[in-house]
């Protein structure tokens, strides 16, 4: 029954169009009065085909009341929108435990990785990353991806075991990180100083924990040379914890420029952005 209800309104858009096609065709010379007559049985055929399309929807909706024990129309609208309702609940339940399903998934590899990355820190040591400003720049992104990956964990729906080993991996860091940075800014200075050579230049870090760079070059007579080249290195002097930059013409020059740099300490868990901004991980 409904397989014919599908097909009758089809049948009779189909007339329409033979009966609209037949009378746009009578205007031409020819037998037009077979035409208009064929026009007519094709229009007949329609409606024909349209009432008993409807007829045949009112039995199956009556079919459908009687299989479903309801007597009105009403009831049987409650009870599709009920049904509809349940699939729709249904779908919605399958949705949250997909999600719920990728979220452990999620939470399962990244407690994976901080379980290797626990057990690789302690390893890592300051001289592989002191040898040149290629290592020393190693050494930073290194940094950076421990960094960004404690960050993920800010996203991530963890239970208190898996805080405490979040907490674990951010403690390694904090000590591994008071251990290189220290180290890499004190090897910045002769690091420098080799690519510096061949410009008659020089360059050392000094103070306290390394904190300050110190660049020697004829070129720095000159303001515009010197903020140039300040521009150039100031993210990685930054990302590096430095906490001032010299720059002096001659060795023994009273009269210097400096900047100032407003770092994190060694012990901060950094996000670094571009133009030397950055955000401190809780």
């Amino acid at each position: 029954m409904q397989t014919l209800n599908s097909f009758l309104p089809f049948i009779g858009f189909l007339a329409l169009i033979w009966a609209l096609g037949a009378l746009a065709f009578a205007i031409f010379p020819g037998n037009r009065v077979r035409r208009v007559k064929i026009a007519g049985i094709a229009f007949a055929i329609f409606v024909v085909a349209i009432m008993a399309s409807l007829r045949v929807e009112r039995t199956a909706e009556n079919q459908e009341m009687t299989d479903a024990g309801v007597s009105s129309r009403e009831e049987l609208a409650a009870m599709r929108a009920a049904e509809q309702e349940r699939i729709e609940t249904a779908q919605r339940a399958e949705s949250a435990a997909l999600r719920e399903a990728e979220e452990v998934a999620k939470v399962s590899a990244y407690i994976e990785q901080l379980d290797r990355e626990i057990a690789s820190i302690p390893s890592v040591q300051a001289s592989k990353y002191t040898e040149d400003i290629t290592t020393i720049n190693t050494g930073l992104l290194l940094i950076g991806a421990w960094a960004l990956l404690y960050e993920r964990g800010e996203n991530l729906i963890l239970n208190e075991e898996a805080r405490q080993k979040r907490q674990q991996f951010r403690q390694l860091l904090v000590r591994k990180q008071a251990d290189l940075l220290p180290a890499m800014r004190d090897a910045y200075g002769p690091a420098m100083r080799q690519q510096l050579w061949e410009a008659d230049g020089s360059a050392r870090t000094i103070g306290a924990g390394y904190r300050t760079v110190e660049f020697v070059s004829a070129a720095f007579a000159r303001n515009a040379n010197i903020q140039q080249i300040h521009l150039e290195i100031r993210e990685n002097l930054m990302m590096l914890r430095f906490t001032r930059a010299q720059y002096k013409w001659f060795e023994r020059a009273s009269d210097f420029s400096y900047y100032t740099l407003e770092v994190p300490r060694d012990s901060d868990v950094v996000k670094w952005e571009s133009g030397g901004r950055y955000r401190v991980l809780d």
